[in-house]
């Protein structure tokens, strides 16, 4: 029961909303984050911390693991085994070394491309939107724009619950139970449900398209300024945006609510059309939009 009890606590914390919260930022300001521990992986933990501290004391938080060190074993027998001349000796040591130079690159290449998932397929929630509502495009363009902005928005998703609440940790009915049960909780999964329900209609309903572009936006800035603050083209041209995005989040999350409660008496209304869908009314409503 405490394990349980443990689970629901951390799942709560998961599902917090912090970025409304002023503290949070205050948090994160005066905390020292390590540049050498995968994103996901710091910004869990210090969720974890901050909903401790502040909200349920009498949430357990674990020790952040330390980075296990690894150990070349080819290094070692390699040394074991002289050589009579120093020109055969010299090659396995340069060999070793490109060698170990060139895993650390690929582990560093395959950590960078998993934190920028998020963030391009944001962007590209962000840029087919974009395109998909200018008034002039064909409407071939159109429609393709659209889908593709819903796409980028499961992707979206499904990368931000993979980072919060990773796999299940058993593939069984009750792990996997186990493990919606703190997904569902979260808004992420949410957002997940809306772009499947959108990105199938047999019809473009743009207007649908506002939260997902609104989430992406703040996604995008929260990004940017973590990732890239003292970069000059960063301060030149999207600090200021960035910052009012910012400022005027509760802004922001409050449009979003009500878009998506306009687009449900606008499924409502598309009963009486041509364009009826009563399976996507039923979806969406279900979905609690």
């Amino acid at each position: 029961m405490a394990e349980e009890e443990q689970h629901l606590k951390k799942a709560a914390a998961l599902a917090y909303d912090y970025d409304s919260d002023p503290r949070w930022a205050e948090y994160l300001s005066n905390v020292l984050v390590p540049d050498n521990r995968p994103k996901s992986e710091v910004e869990r933990y210090l969720k974890f911390k901050f909903y401790q501290r502040n909200i349920d004391p009498d949430l357990k938080v674990e020790r952040l693991p330390s980075k296990s060190s690894t150990t070349f074993t080819s290094t070692s027998s390699a040394s074991s085994q002289r050589s009579n001349r120093p020109e055969e000796r010299s090659r396995p040591a340069q060999g070793s070394s490109r060698s170990s130079q060139h895993g650390r690159g690929g582990i560093n290449s395959v950590r960078m491309d998993l934190q920028s998932i998020g963030f391009l397929s944001n962007s590209l929630v962000i840029i087919m939107g974009a395109i998909a509502t200018l008034p002039f495009m064909p409407p071939t363009v159109s429609v393709k724009s659209y889908r593709l902005t819903f796409l980028g928005a499961l992707i979206a998703c499904g990368h931000s619950i993979y980072a919060q609440y990773g796999r299940p940790s058993a593939l069984t009915l009750q792990g996997i139970q186990v493990w919606l049960q703190s997904a569902i909780a979260g808004k992420d999964f949410l957002y997940f449900l809306y772009s499947i329900v959108f990105i199938t209609t047999p019809f473009p309903i743009k207007f649908a398209m506002i939260p997902v572009i609104i989430q992406s936006l703040l996604n995008v800035a929260q990004f940017l300024k973590q990732n890239f603050s003292n970069a000059s083209i960063y301060r030149k041209y999207l600090e200021k945006p960035c910052k009012w995005l910012e400022a005027n989040t509760t802004t922001m999350r409050t449009l979003s609510a009500n878009c998506e409660i306009g687009v449900g008496f606008l499924l409502l209304f598309l009963l009486f059309s041509p364009q009826k869908n009563f399976i996507q009314l039923l979806a969406y409503w279900q979905v609690g939009f």
